[in-house]
């Protein structure tokens, strides 16, 4: 659903600027996301000229995919060519050399081989299927991104360098901020028993107003956590008590509605690309705690690419029962650090916050963008 809804307000960004151009979505539902139906059935009504064809699903094949390859496996089972590409180096082999460094153009800084996404590493086919969409990518006539040249100017500088690499299109932020479409079963952040007590142990020490969002970690059999009965079974004992007045702890909440809140003042991120694109919308600080996918690496384009955000750990990563707990030691620095009115992100969040806005109205660089996308589209009819 995360990607699905910013390749939708794309699609209506489009043939809102062109009369004569018609998008057509694709949807393969995988999970069977009531709100899939719900988001091509509104797309519908606003405009004849954008459709949506719901692809149906093959149970049995299905049935037959792996865990760690299930994503690639399922677009497999609807199209009929599988495509391969091979490279001089394994990617997988920085799994035993973490500590590495690599020369990644569209990065300011080395980055570091540790924040590689875990399903990169993976020698069963995560990684194969990895490099079968770069080669789609270099295929294609152009490649239309959400993001805005001011927020990525090395980055995509040094792609339109690479002769190999087709043109660029940078039209974002595309955001719906108001689109009453719930990402509760979405949402994939949780955190064991243990983490949950040295997070609480922060929050009480740093004495900073709070509201933390806390859900339970999904069963085996499940993607997606959900929510406590009773939140004194894992929090620590009296701790609902004692930050009585200075803190809330709640369920799922519409993260932009917190966001644009004017009492909050810094947000402590997953660094999914939404949610970084909503926290600059709304000119919020962020405190770095990835996760999964390639959340590793956003969060190191925020703190050392960037500047615009606070480390607590680049390189966490889920890993089942096995996952290294930050101690509260840990998360207060950061979060005192990520409060402090004196820290130089804020105001770099804050000019980012204004480019924003300009890179979206008329003459802006993501409005330019999307106008030299639509004549390349045109003058290939």
């Amino acid at each position: 659903m995360g990607h699905l809804v910013p390749a939708v307000e794309m699609a209506k960004l489009l043939i809102a600027r062109e009369k004569h151009l018609s998008i057509t979505v694709l949807v393969m539902n995988m999970n069977l996301d009531s709100n899939l139906r719900s988001l091509s059935s509104n797309a519908n009504c606003s405009s004849s000229r954008l459709k949506f064809i719901n692809l149906p699903r093959d149970e049995s094949a299905l049935l037959l995919l792996n865990h760690n390859t299930f994503f690639s496996g399922f677009i497999e089972s609807q199209k009929p060519q599988s495509l391969r590409d091979d490279f001089n180096t394994d990617v997988t082999d920085y799994n035993d050399d973490p500590e590495s460094e690599l020369y990644v153009p569209s990065y300011l800084n080395s980055f570091p081989a540790k924040c590689l996404p875990l399903i990169f590493l993976d020698k069963e086919g995560g990684s194969t299927m990895f490099l079968d969409i770069s080669k789609r990518y270099r295929e294609t006539r152009g490649i239309l991104v959400n993001t805005f040249q001011e927020l990525e100017a090395h980055a995509m500088i040094s792609l339109s360098l690479d002769e190999k690499i087709p043109i660029v299109y940078p039209i974002g932020p595309l955001l719906n901020l108001n689109s009453g479409i719930s990402d509760k079963e979405e949402s994939s952040g949780s955190f064991n028993k243990d983490q949950v007590k040295e997070i609480a142990q922060a929050l009480k020490d740093s004495e900073f107003l709070f509201l933390w969002s806390l859900r339970k970690p999904p069963p085996k059999d499940s993607w997606y956590p959900s929510e406590y009965e009773n939140l004194e079974d894992v929090l620590p004992e009296g701790f609902l008590q004692k930050t009585k007045g200075i803190g809330m702890v709640i369920g799922w909440a519409s993260q932009a509605e917190i966001l644009s809140h004017h009492a909050v003042g810094g947000f402590v991120s997953h660094c999914g690309w939404n949610s970084i694109l909503e926290s600059i919308w709304f000119g919020m600080p962020m405190a770095t705690w990835p996760m999964y996918s390639e959340q590793q690496a956003n969060a190191f384009q925020l703190v050392k690419d960037l500047c615009m955000a606070v480390d607590i750990k680049m390189d966490y990563k889920i890993k089942g029962s096995n996952t290294d707990v930050i101690k509260a030691e840990e998360i207060e620095k950061a979060i005192r650090h990520l409060m402090d009115p004196e820290n130089g992100i804020r105001l770099k969040v804050k000019d980012m916050k204004e480019k924003t806005r300009l890179a979206l109205k008329e003459g802006g660089s993501s409005y330019n963008s999307v106008g030299r996308f639509i004549e390349q589209v045109m003058g290939n009819n």
